[in-house]
């Protein structure tokens, strides 16, 4: 029914990209990708320069997993500024593990917002998630040193990641006794 409404709605528009975008979130939750990607692509395509179209159009490409050609798109700091804003594009770097997407919107949102604590958490999360520990301490001790009241958590998450351990995760301890479990802690 649906799929019927917006064909024609957009055989009476067939150049509003609202519509598009309609028809490619319908195919993406019917789990048709392929669909959904040629649609953002179409809206894109109608109109370069419409950022949102772009964005859009950019989350396609990274649910089918073509990073490379996500990132072709991205040549302006307008660009990148927008991304940073359309949470389907994030949601799919992140289920692809596109890095190098995140870590540039992460960037992008805690230099927005550089008073918001969590801003720098999740820069330095998304650093930690790719890999790259020693970036996530430094992102961490730059927040310790803005965000004094940030001091306890901050120091520990840093402890956690020198150690090998997730950070903010909670830390159980198991005591046994002859083969029996007696204790089972969480800190």
């Amino acid at each position: 029914m649906a799929r019927e409404q917006l064909a024609e709605a957009r055989r009476l528009s067939p150049q509003k990209q609202q519509i598009i975008f309609e028809q490619a979130f319908l195919e993406l939750q019917a789990g048709q990708t392929e669909a959904g990607v040629a649609f953002f692509k179409e809206a894109f395509e109608l109109e370069p320069d419409y950022q949102q179209a772009r964005s859009y159009y950019i989350a396609g490409l990274l649910l089918s997993n073509q990073i490379e050609e996500a990132e072709a798109l991205l040549e302006t700091d307008q660009q990148w500024t927008t991304l940073a804003r359309t949470e389907l594009a994030i949601s799919a770097a992140r289920q692809v593990g596109a890095y190098s997407i995140l870590i540039r919107v992460a960037e992008i949102r805690r230099d927005e917002r550089p008073d918001d604590l969590q801003r720098w958490v999740g820069l330095a999360a998304v650093h930690y998630e790719a890999g790259d520990t020693e970036t996530a301490i430094s992102v961490l001790e730059e927040a310790l040193a803005t965000f004094p009241e940030f001091a306890v958590q901050g120091n520990q998450f840093i402890e956690d990641i020198r150690a090998g351990r997730q950070p903010g995760a909670p830390q159980v301890t198991v005591e046994a006794q002859g083969g029996e479990v007696i204790e089972v802690t969480s800190q």
